[in-house]
């Protein structure tokens, strides 16, 4: 090796100038007919200055000093691609703006918020007044028939021949109470009777049921008729029957009505009692409408029937060894069946309807109180000779007209 102060040239250290100055490489050829194959090239290292005496070529040519920079070589292959960096993650965005509103959605409705407690508004405009009313009702009642004809009133303002509101209301008289029959033979067999109850009057034509409102002419007249009660039947006298109530009815003075008056029935007279002496006793059966049936009594081998009822009157009780009680009467509040000590008679339709005779009233039956309400039937008391005898039925009460004019 070459040591300080000794020629580095001389010797074996020819060695180092091929190491350190000349470093020979194999190529693969990239120009002329080298393309494809190799070239032994020689690199030249540890150089400080180059003096030449001649031309110094490059790839593109002479290569001198002043001359303009020669083209650009051909580009490399590229290298690997370098690991990922770790640099510092980047501030965040600005937030973009909203998007669109969705679809409403079907989930359940939520529970109702508490009431707020805001104040009242302010009230609103007053509306419209409106048309003036109707004065009160001027009420006429007739229980009997009058000798003159109603005059419907004129206004207070008004005119004769000036359009009213009238009200009518109308029942028939109530129906007669029948008589009660008995009869006891020598041998002791006995058949007690009693008579039915009258019915009600009626305070319907079919369908149309009173009271019903009409507009009639101020000063205008109306003819009117009251409904008397039938009489309650007598024993011995056309089978003990009652008699049918009166029609009660009205109709314009001026323009009678075509067809007629406007009429309500009476109501049905009960039946007297009737019986087969020594075999059978029947109960007069109730009026129409509504009226009870009387009891029947009979004893040893006689057979007895109570008295039909009529609509809801009560059919009469049959007894053969004590009363028999007569059945109520229908209708509103009618009239009670009789407690005699053989048999009661019916009691009377409709509301105030008579009772059918009791004891210690002579067994007749009570008369009809209440507008149209029939008289109860008579009754039979409890006989010990042999004897046939009735008692009267009771009279049915009269009907009833009211008018009430709107002016």
């Amino acid at each position: 090796m070459a040591s300080p102060g000794n020629d580095p040239f001389s010797g074996s250290n020819t060695r180092n100038l091929l190491q350190h100055v000349f470093s020979p490489k194999i190529v693969q050829g990239v120009t002329g007919p080298s393309i494809g194959g190799y070239d032994v090239r020689l690199d030249l290292i540890n150089v400080d200055n180059i003096y030449t005496t001649g031309i110094i070529y490059g790839p593109s040519g002479p290569i001198s000093g002043g001359g303009a920079a020669g083209p650009t070589g051909v580009t490399g292959r590229t290298g690997p691609t370098g690991p990922t960096g770790s640099g510092i993650t980047g501030a965040t965005g600005v937030t973009g703006s909203a998007g669109p509103t969705g679809p409403t959605g079907s989930g359940p409705t939520g529970p109702t918020g508490a009431s707020g407690s805001g104040p009242t508004g302010p009230a609103g405009p007053t509306g419209v007044t409106g048309p003036a009313g109707t004065g009160g009702g001027t009420i006429t009642v007739y229980t009997s028939t009058p000798a003159s004809p109603y005059t419907v009133p004129t206004p207070s303002g008004g005119a004769a021949g000036d359009p009213v509101r009238v009200q009518v209301y109308m029942k028939g008289g109530g129906g007669g109470g029948g008589a009660s029959v008995q009869s006891q033979s020598i041998g002791l067999i006995e058949t007690d009777a009693a008579g039915g109850g009258g019915g009600e009057g009626a305070d319907a034509i079919g369908a149309l049921q009173f009271p019903i409102t009409l507009i009639m002419t101020a000063a205008s007249t109306i003819n009117v008729v009251v409904g008397a009660g039938g009489a309650g039947g007598a024993f011995g006298v056309n089978n003990g029957d009652g008699s049918t109530g009166g029609v009660s009815s009205f109709d314009s003075v001026q323009t009678p009505r075509n067809g007629g008056p406007i009429t309500v029935a009476g109501g049905g007279g009960g039946k007297g009692g009737s019986y087969s002496s020594g075999v059978s006793a029947t109960g007069g059966a109730g009026g129409a409408s509504n009226g009870g049936g009387g009891g029947a009594f009979a004893n040893s081998t006689a057979t007895p029937t109570g008295g039909l009822g009529n609509g809801t009157g009560s059919t009469g009780q049959t007894s053969t060894s004590g009363t028999a009680l007569g059945g109520n009467g229908g209708g509103f509040r009618g009239g009670l069946g009789g407690v005699s000590t053989s048999a009661g008679g019916g009691g009377g339709g409709g509301s105030g309807g008579g009772a059918g005779g009791t004891v210690g009233t002579a067994d007749i039956g009570s008369a009809g109180t209440a507008y149209g309400a029939g008289g109860g039937g008579g009754s039979c008391p409890t006989n010990l000779a042999a004897l046939t005898q009735g008692f009267a039925g009771g009279t049915g009460a009269a009907g009833v007209v009211i008018f009430t004019a709107f002016v």
